[in-house]
């Protein structure tokens, strides 16, 4: 068991795990094999290093989510999580 450390810039980290962490424990669901512990901007992982990147290229999706539309919903957490994610964060100009 590896410990990683995570440090959250540039956003709000109550807009990512929200009020007490509820948002938090959402995303905690989707990562049943980590250890995830969240201390003002500082997140600390404990599990295996697969699991620990893929924890790592989620968040910045969701950080990338909260920078572009200012909110982060379960509903968002969910298709981020589930889907590759990627596509939703592409935006549609009109053209």
């Amino acid at each position: 068991m590896q410990e990683r450390t995570i440090e959250i810039a540039d956003v709000n980290p109550v807009g990512i795990f929200g009020v007490n962490n509820a948002k938090l424990k959402h995303i905690k669901s989707f990562f049943p094999t980590l250890k995830i512990v969240s201390r003002g901007n500082i997140v600390t992982l404990m599990g295996d290093p697969e699991s620990m990147d893929e924890f790592e290229r989620k968040l910045e999706l969701l950080i990338r989510h909260l920078k572009t539309n200012n909110t982060l919903s379960e509903n968002n957490i969910d298709n981020l999580m589930l889907a590759d994610g990627q596509d939703m964060l592409v935006v549609d100009d009109g053209s």
